[in-house]
């Protein structure tokens, strides 16, 4: 599986927590998944799916037209929800909910913010959906979704706790290659 983040958002841009917000790319965002079409043309990928949220449908659009691939959409790709925390920088979260967002930072597996999508559930959710990907389509996939989901694969993947979920960088536009289903130790 090739596991892609959405191009840049306006939000992205600014540092804004996005979760379930509709967001739209930006121009920036636009060229990168125009350029990832083209990245990826020798991938080899036989299906491609996507987030139905619209920065990833809009990134996924480019690389299905450049690989001939339709393109499917699975609501299980959706990026975490950030509840009361989407649509606000660090430091407007900081304001409002200092030791939520200290939580957060040190325990996201075990404090999500208010009203948001606890680790745990989230896991459940990406797990079901790479399970069924992997079962139903035709090796490799390419999977467009959020920070996220594919932070969440790659805990998954490496059978590492949700505690790290933190500690993964994924840039927009940025691809990761996932074995799936895990190997066992």
């Amino acid at each position: 599986m090739l596991l892609v983040r959405h191009g840049q958002t306006e939000w992205n841009r600014d540092g804004r927590y996005q979760g379930r917000s509709d967001t739209v790319l930006s121009p920036l965002g636009h060229e990168q998944a125009h350029a990832l079409g083209t990245r990826l043309e020798d991938s080899g990928a036989r299906a491609l799916i996507s987030s139905p949220l619209r920065r990833a449908r809009d990134t996924a659009a480019p690389i299905a037209r450049r690989l001939g691939l339709e393109l499917a959409v699975d609501e299980r790709l959706c990026e975490l929800s950030y509840g009361e925390w989407e649509g606000l920088t660090q430091i407007e979260v900081k304001a409002r909910w200092p030791e939520a967002l200290r939580n957060w930072k040190r325990q996201p597996d075990a404090h999500p913010p208010a009203g948001g999508e606890p680790l745990p559930l989230a896991a459940e959710r990406v797990r079901q959906c790479l399970n069924d990907i992997a079962t139903a389509l035709p090796a490799p996939v390419i999977v467009v979704t959020h920070a996220g989901v594919i932070r969440i694969a790659r805990l998954l993947a490496e059978q590492a706790a949700l505690g790290a979920f933190r500690q993964i960088a994924i840039g927009n536009s940025e691809l990761c290659a996932l074995d799936w289903p895990p190997r066992r130790p």
